[in-house]
């Protein structure tokens, strides 16, 4: 490039007229404040580039690795950290959804256990999964009396029988 560039400047030192020299000068001449002005801007943009994308693809994989881990039924170890943008909007949201599931868990451990008085609050209105832990929790109670009932009605009826055989025996 350089020995192009003399070969071009060499053969347009002949003076045709100093007018056109000058801008023909001019033009020939490196710019090597431009050019290194574009280097820079582009080495700029690049650092720019790779913080950006790191910024949003980051908290992107974090977000994957937990909804990964919930579809298989395990709650994360690690609170997801959120920020004030879009990605932490999703944070938010999905931290949310982890400690319902949390909630809702415990709730039906503690119906597994015969807690029927066990409280819970639904996620919303529209929580279908919520509202038939609630009915599941009221049902199994109710069943439970039903069969608390029974027992109480055929134990009575046992003793009775019993009592009535004593008595027959006795005569």
């Amino acid at each position: 490039w350089h020995q192009q560039y003399q070969h071009v400047r060499e053969h347009h030192q002949q003076p045709i007229k100093s007018g056109q020299n000058a801008v023909h000068d001019q033009e020939l001449q490196p710019r090597p404040i431009i050019f290194k002005v574009q280097i820079e801007s582009f080495i700029i943009g690049a650092v720019a580039a790779f913080f950006i994308v790191r910024g949003i693809v980051s908290p992107v994989q974090r977000l994957r690795s937990v909804l990964l881990s919930l579809g298989r039924g395990v709650f994360p170890r690690t609170r997801v950290r959120t920020t004030n943008d879009e990605i932490g909007d999703m944070s938010k949201a999905l931290t949310s959804l982890v400690d319902g599931l949390r909630r809702t868990t415990e709730f039906s451990h503690a119906v597994a256990a015969g807690d029927f008085t066990a409280e819970y609050q639904p996620l919303s209105d529209e929580d279908m999964l919520g509202h038939a832990l609630l009915k599941l929790r009221d049902d199994l109670g109710q069943r439970e009396r039903i069969l608390e009932l029974k027992v109480v009605e055929r134990t009575e009826e046992v003793v009775r029988q019993k009592e009535e055989v004593e008595r027959q025996s006795q005569k």
